[in-house]
């Protein structure tokens, strides 16, 4: 009866140690996919999604866009009011970003103040739809620990995925679109040829 107990005793220790592991893998599994300051998936993660949204699109023919954000004069916001307030705004852009998007889609952390949305199965018509929603809600976002007039403004460029075309591609007619986008007045969505 005396090692029966003991048994148990020592079954009920492992079976613990064994979902403290479980639950230990799990929060280092997101800790290596998650931005720390935004709590998007990070860049390497982001490019591990989008390889497999082109691989789901070879397979089944289905189209997607890429959406790259910038934040409008960002080093203006740390050099104005501190780091302090650059975290304060690139949580918010997130947190606005995350709440703008549908459940579908992907959204990570991919430079300082630069973000990638990926959208799958949509059309770069909705993608400008659901860009122009994003810049919008961000421009009216507040933000009064900083001050009552604070704002900031985003600019998107956006691209396709076109078959047989590699990330790297889809990542440069973005970011083009971005810099038309930021030449062209800042705080507006542009899309790649």
């Amino acid at each position: 009866a005396l090692v029966l107990v003991a048994f148990s005793v020592i079954g009920g220790y492992i079976s613990s140690l064994r979902r403290n592991l479980s639950i230990s893998r799990a929060t280092i599994r997101e800790m290596a996919i998650r931005d720390a300051l935004t709590g998007l998936y990070n860049r390497r993660h982001v490019r591990e999604l989008l390889e497999h949204e082109k691989n789901r699109s070879l397979r089944g023919g289905d189209i997607f866009c890429l959406a790259m954000l910038d934040i409008d004069h960002f080093k203006n916001v740390n050099d104005t009011y501190g780091h302090h307030a650059g975290d304060a705004v690139l949580k918010a852009v997130a947190t606005t970003i995350k709440t703008t998007m549908r459940n579908t889609e992907f959204c990570g952390r991919y430079g300082g103040e630069e973000f990638l949305i990926i959208l799958p199965q949509t059309d770069i018509k909705g993608a400008f739809i659901g860009a122009e929603r994003v810049r919008t809600n961000v421009e009216n976002t507040l933000f009064p620990d900083i001050g009552p007039d604070f704002k900031i403004t985003v600019s998107i460029g956006l691209s396709g995925y076109k078959m047989e075309k590699d990330m790297d591609d889809v990542i440069a007619r973005a970011d083009e679109a971005l810099y038309r986008a930021k030449k062209g007045g800042r705080n507006r969505v542009e899309f790649a040829q």
